[in-house]
C-alpha cells in the first residue's frame, strides 16, 4: 500500500512518510464540507493529505486538515469536526505527525500529549501523556518519542529522553535518558539515533545518541557520524543564526558505535531533525 503525509509548522512545510490508499469504503467524514483547491490526481493513487497546524504557543490553537484527492477539496479542522466531545480540541502547539499502520499519531508538545487518531476519520483513539514531546519514529510494535523532558529555555542544563510506547495498549512502557533537548529521530538495523540540539542551553549539545532498540537500556554518544555513512547535516545556532549546510569529514570516534547504512538509505540530520529514509518512489 502506498503512503504518504505532509507535516506544516505554521509558515514552515517539511514532507514526511505516507499516507494514500486505494481504499473505497466510504469514511465517517466524508461528508465535511471542504474549500475545493482544484489539485491533485482526482483519480491518482492517494485518498488523502494530511497537514497539522502548529499553531500559536500556548494558545492551545493547533488543527489537523486534510485535502481529500477524490473531490479536490481541503477541509480545515478535521479533528474538531469529528471530535466534538473533545473539548480542549487537539490540543498545543503541534510537533510532529506521522501515520503508521492506518492511525495518525501526533506530537503536541505544550499539550505534553502524543494524539492518536483513526486515519480513516481522524476520530480520536487514544491520548498519551509525554512531556515536551517532540518527534516520533516506529520500529516493530513500539512507537519511539524524543522529549525534552521538562527543560527550560536559558535555564540549567537538562538531558532529555525517549519515551517507547506500545501499540497495543497506548501506554509509555519504556525510557532512556540521551542528551540536551533531542529532536528527530532515525531507525536503522535495530538502531535508534537521536538528535540532540541542546538549544535550550547556553552551551549548545550537538551529539548524536545511539540506542539498542532490544535491550532499550543506555546510549552510546558521538559529536558527528563517520563518513563511512551517507549523511547530510544542517546545523543553525541559536535558533536560526548562522545556517550551515556541509558533508563532514570524520569526525566521530568509532567507539560511539555508529555504523554505516544499509545500501540505497540515507541519513538526514539537523538541529531539528534526523530521519532515515528510503527512496520513496518504489513504494
Amino acid at each position: 500500500m502506498n503512503k504518504c503525509a505532509l507535516l506544516v509548522f505554521s509558515m514552515a512545510v517539511v514532507a514526511i512518510a505516507a499516507g494514500c490508499s486505494k481504499d473505497e469504503t466510504t469514511s465517517r467524514d466524508a461528508d465535511l464540507a471542504g474549500v475545493n483547491v482544484a489539485v491533485g490526481e482526482k483519480n491518482g493513487p492517494f485518498k488523502k493529505l494530511f497537514v497539522l497546524n502548529e499553531g500559536n504557543f500556548q494558545k492551545n490553537n493547533s488543527t489537523l486538515d486534510f485535502f481529500r484527492f477524490s473531490d479536490g477539496n481541503y477541509v480545515s479542522d478535521a479533528f474538531g469536526s469529528m471530535n466534538p466531545a473533545v473539548v480542549q480540541g487537539l490540543g498545543d502547539t503541534g510537533n510532529d505527525l506521522c501515520l503508521f499502520a492506518g492511525r495518525l499519531w501526533a506530537a503536541m508538545n505544550a499539550s505534553g500529549v502524543i494524539q492518536v487518531m483513526d486515519a480513516n476519520d481522524e476520530t480520536l483513539l487514544a491520548s498519551i501523556p509525554v512531556p515536551d514531546p517532540r518527534y516520533l519514529a516506529f520500529s516493530g510494535l513500539n512507537v519511539f518519542v524524543s522529549s525534552y523532558a521538562g527543560a527550560v529555555y536559558g535555564g540549567e542544563e537538562t538531558k532529555g529522553k525517549v519515551y517507547r510506547i506500545s501499540l497495543d495498549t497506548f501506554k509509555t512502557d519504556a525510557e532512556v535518558e540521551v542528551g540536551c533537548q533531542p529532536e528527530g529521530l532515525a531507525v536503522s538495523a535495530g538502531t535508534l539515533f537521536v538528535a540532540n540540539s541542546g538549544g535550550y542551553n547556553y552551551v549548545h549539545d550537538n551529539t548524536v545518541s545511539v540506542i539498542d532498540l532490544k535491550s532499550f537500556t543506555g546510549t552510546r554518544t558521538g559529536l558527528w557520524p563517520p563518513t563511512s555513512a551517507l549523511w547530510w547535516l544542517t546545523t543553525t545556532e541559536a535558533y536560526g543564526s548562522q545556517a550551515m549546510e556541509k558533508a563532514p569529514g570524520p569526525r566521530m570516534p568509532e567507539a560511539t558505535g555508529s555504523r554505516a547504512c544499509p545500501s540505497r538509505w540515507a541519513f538526514t540530520m539537523s538541529r531539528l531533525h534526523l530521519q532515515c529514509n528510503r527512496p520513496r518512489m518504489s513504494m
